[in-house]
Formats: structure tokens, sequence, C-alpha cells
């Protein structure tokens, strides 16, 4: 895992805490989907919808509303398989929100689902996919005012020109050459120096080491109860179990009965 001083935009942490200042949220937006957006009416980061008691969450890295329209963004480093089915079920997610906070069919904003991604998910070596529904018969496209965007930022070289070339340059890479794209860097580059932001890092850092701590704690578990299981099988007693695993008898005996 790495630490504060060495992540960088791709990384979701630093993404998703730089992304709640407006005055980097909407330049990156408007830059990357090359749109102008008049006025944020909504912005939050690392927003949750629990939507039932017994269904899965979804935490958006970041989610903005803006002229009308829903944008959620996600930086997505690791591989993952299952990627475009769990597009569908963001789009689901923040559709049901929608529903649940009084909209109508009607009133259903249209949605974005945004990812960046640091391998190419789709495998056809494009820097963009866009994807929406088509009627299968006729070829054309149906207008649900859903539309999901999946970037290859390392295809850079294949998005053409000007600004979003340049800004997935820059989430590659680091290297900022267009200005718009420079002034963005020095934004990110501020951030990182700024007071508030070393507070909230100690504590990134400190949560790294409880998860490391807790892994190690996690994988001796299991290789414990795994020795015991083995041991109840070979009809090892409880005394003997102890003696190889260095626990107390009671230890042992309320482990095996967890097993059982």
């Amino acid at each position: 895992m790495k630490n504060y001083s060495e992540l960088t935009l791709t990384d979701d942490y630093l993404f998703s805490q730089v992304m709640k200042d407006e005055s980097v949220c909407k330049p990156f937006l408007e830059m990357l989907l090359e749109i102008k957006i008049a006025k944020i009416e909504y912005l939050q980061e690392q927003k949750e919808l629990n939507l039932f008691p017994d269904s899965k969450g979804v935490r958006l890295d970041v989610y903005l509303e803006g002229d009308g329209k829903v944008y959620n963004i996600e930086m997505q480093a690791g591989r993952d398989q299952y990627l475009i089915c769990r597009m569908r079920y963001y789009r689901a997610a923040i559709d049901i929100d929608m529903m649940m906070r009084g909209s109508g069919y009607r009133e259903l904003k249209p949605v974005y689902i945004i990812f960046l991604c640091r391998f190419d998910p789709i495998g056809k070596g494009l820097a963009r996919y866009t994807l929406r529904k088509y009627c299968e018969e006729t070829g054309e496209k149906i207008d649900d005012g859903q539309t999901e965007i999946v970037y290859n930022v390392n295809a850079y070289e294949r998005a053409g020109r000007g600004k979003v070339r340049e800004l997935l340059r820059y989430l590659a890479t680091g290297e900022a050459q267009e200005p718009e794209v420079k002034e963005f860097a020095k934004k990110i580059a501020r951030f990182k120096e700024t007071q508030q932001w070393r507070k909230g890092n100690m504590k990134y850092e400190l949560d790294l080491q409880d998860a490391r701590i807790e892994g190690k704690e996690e994988g001796r578990s299991e290789t414990l109860l795994l020795i015991i299981e083995n041991g109840v099988k070979q009809g090892l007693t409880p005394e003997q179990t102890a003696a190889l695993t260095g626990l107390t008898v009671d230890e042992v005996e309320a482990l095996r009965k967890r097993i059982r």
C-alpha cells in the first residue's frame, strides 16, 4: 500500500478527497466530457446509497448534480472483470434513490456514470467507450437518459487531440502539457500541501497500518482454525491441539465449537 506522499489522482482516496472541492471537480468534468456546466447544485464524495435493509449498498466515489443532470465519477485502478455489471447496479441504485426522494418517471434526471480505468475493460484498445441502449432490430439508439462512459487512461494517445487527450495523459503519466490541464495539476499539487490534507492523511496512514495488522490477524485466525479442524479430524485432544497452537485449552474448545 502507498503512503500519502506517493498517491496520485488515479488512487481512489486522493481522487475522492480532491473531487469534493467544486473548483476542482467542475473543470475536471468539463474537460473530460467537453461540456460546460453552468451550476453544480449538489456535490458529495463517497456518497452511500443504502436503499433497502437487506440489499447490497453502494458507495460512489463522486456524485454530483448540475444543470438537471446527475454525474457519478469512479476511479478504478485495479482490474475488475465485473465492472460492466457494477455499472449496471450503480445505474439502478441512482435511479431508485431519485425515485425514493420523490421523483416520478418523468422527473428522472439523465444520469452519466463515468469510470476512469488504468486498464482496458472492453479490450479493444480505445481510450473511451460510450455505452447506451439500442434497438437490435432497427439499430437505433434508445434515449432513456442513461449514459455509461469508460475511459482507458493508458490509451490516451488514441483520444484524438485536445483537452481530453491531455487530461488522460496526466492521469496516466502525471505529465501536464496543455495549459488548462497544467492549471488543474497545480490545484492537485496545492491540495496535497494543505494542512487539512496532511491531517486527513495521518488518519489514512493509520488506517493502512490497522488494515495491515487486521490482515495479519485474520490470516493467523484462519490458520489456527485450519489446524484445529485438522486436529479434530485426526482425533487430537484439546490439550494436544493447545500444545501445537500455543492457545489455552479453553480457547481451543471455543474454536472447536465455532467449527462445529
